[in-house]
């Protein structure tokens, strides 16, 4: 689970998708609900994005 912060996609994603693709997680759960002015996407919306890039 990745709890949804300013710095979520700089700090703790990274590990999250590293853990993911070395099987050590068959899932990421993204949570966070608020919406950044920038781009109109939550914070779960973004760190899925980012996720999958």
């Amino acid at each position: 689970m990745i709890p949804g912060s300013s710095k979520a996609v700089e700090y703790r994603l990274p590990k999250a998708v590293d853990l993911y693709n070395e099987g050590m997680a068959n899932k990421i759960l993204f949570s966070g609900g608020v919406i950044w002015r920038e781009n109109n996407l939550s914070e779960a919306q973004l760190l899925r994005l980012k996720a999958m890039e």
